[in-house]
């Protein structure tokens, strides 16, 4: 109940920013977790700085939508992540990158030739997965990275959110498990919102989780290094209509001064702010962005 007040009281202070909708406005689409809110508020103060522009902030909507009305011109852009870019909108398998292409390279090149949007240069953080377990059990058996599982998973409980467990994809628990040559005692799924709790009340062993998550700040939580890079990098960056600067000529350059300034640790505190001290993500991207010095007191 908690948990649902706080998103309810999150998505109202978005909310709460977002005016009407005028002609001639820049719009940019929210989204439904911290990360985007923040960084949805950082490009808004950001142009609205910087340029004479107007910005409208267009409540959250599914991703595959959003993606939609950008790709067709009726919005402007929101933040995304190159994997998901890939997987999620291109319908593309990470395994499919040439050998001499980056992740981001590869994604953009090809956002831009089948959909007519684009990635700008990324922000710095990454919302990657990442296998994680208590610190208890890190500091019992010295697990610094997935391998370091691998003499003790046969003893140990993995659960992760259902979609981590379909058979299409190859970012999946089965891959995995067979990538790294190991086998669970259990594996489970279990709701996303109760993964961390799971983890801390001793009720499964092994989890997944996202770099950026400000949730895990909140929990004696070790995450463990992809030593062997099963995981595919996730790196934040806005995605905007190819032809974005025709119609908003120098938000493309305004945008770029965000570009890798904000690190994974930064950005996690930044979602821990929103998620669990329930902070307006306005307050949070304004504080950070002065922080920083790109913008005035």
């Amino acid at each position: 109940m908690r948990k649902k007040i706080i998103i309810l009281i999150i998505s109202l202070l978005s909310l709460s920013g977002c005016g009407s909708r005028q002609e001639g406005d820049l719009v940019i689409i929210d989204g439904d977790i911290a990360e985007m809110n923040v960084a949805t508020y950082m490009a808004k103060i950001m142009i609205e700085t910087y340029t004479d522009y107007s910005v409208y902030i267009q409540p959250s909507m599914a991703y595959n939508l959003a993606f939609d009305q950008i790709k067709s011109g009726a919005m402007d852009m929101t933040l995304s992540w190159d994997g998901t870019v890939l997987t999620t909108f291109l319908k593309q398998d990470p395994q499919d990158i040439p050998s001499n292409q980056s992740l981001f390279d590869f994604t953009n090149k090809l956002a831009q030739e089948k959909a007519q949007v684009k990635l700008l240069e990324p922000l710095g953080s990454e919302n990657s997965y990442v296998v994680a377990v208590t610190d208890d059990l890190a500091e019992t058996y010295n697990l610094k990275t997935i391998s370091d599982l691998k003499p003790i998973a046969s003893e140990l409980i993995f659960a992760a959110e259902h979609s981590f467990f379909d058979d299409n994809g190859s970012v999946r628990y089965k891959p995995l498990t067979k990538f790294y040559d190991m086998e669970f005692k259990e594996a489970n799924s279990i709701d996303i919102g109760l993964k961390l709790a799971g983890l801390d009340s001793d009720n499964m062993d092994v989890t997944l989780v996202t770099s950026a998550d400000g949730m895990v700040n909140r929990y004696p939580v070790t995450m463990l290094e992809d030593d062997l890079n099963f995981f595919p990098r996730y790196q934040s960056a806005f995605l905007v209509r190819s032809d974005l600067e025709k119609d908003f000529p120098g938000v493309e350059a305004v945008l770029e001064k965000i570009s890798n300034s904000i690190t994974t640790d930064e950005s996690r505190q930044l979602n821990y702010r929103v998620d669990v001290e329930v902070k307006n993500p306005e307050t949070v991207a304004r504080d950070f962005l002065i922080e920083k010095n790109l913008i005035n007191k």
